[in-house]
């Protein structure tokens, strides 16, 4: 295993640090998965973080991931996160028996105090915010 290393990921929707709290997962028809969040500072500012393709998904209760939680270097809580040494990417690509190996897939990741998200996705994430209804 390597050291997996967080890094907030941002874009021209969300350009500074947001913290969010986790609100629901939809996997769309057309193979897009929708992810819904608030901001934890502005209840009233929602997001949609949309990744158009995804390859893997994995929903986990952060007690399951003790080990990689000691591992971690530069771990953001609450935020969304690009994950360079991906050991879920690494997996991905060992049971595929290496066919995908250089496919420029990323690895997100959102992490609360009780649920762990991690997406594999071809392209970066749609973000958009929101006010609440």
């Amino acid at each position: 295993m390597t050291n997996e290393i967080y890094e907030p990921w941002y874009c021209a929707n969300l350009s500074s640090p947001m913290r969010i709290v986790l609100k629901g997962v939809s996997y769309q028809a057309n193979g897009s998965l929708d992810i819904h969040a608030c901001n934890i500072k502005r209840h009233d500012q929602q997001l949609t973080i949309r990744f158009p393709e995804v390859i893997a998904m994995r929903i986990t209760n952060e007690s399951q991931r003790l080990a990689t939680l000691n591992g971690m270097e530069g771990h953001f809580s609450h935020c969304l996160c690009l994950v360079q040494n991906s050991n879920f990417l690494a997996w991905l690509n060992r049971d595929s028996l290496g066919v995908y190996e250089d496919a420029p897939w990323r690895h997100f990741s959102i992490t609360e105090d009780n649920e762990w998200l991690d997406v594999i996705a071809v392209d970066f994430p749609e973000v958009t915010v929101t006010a609440a209804p």
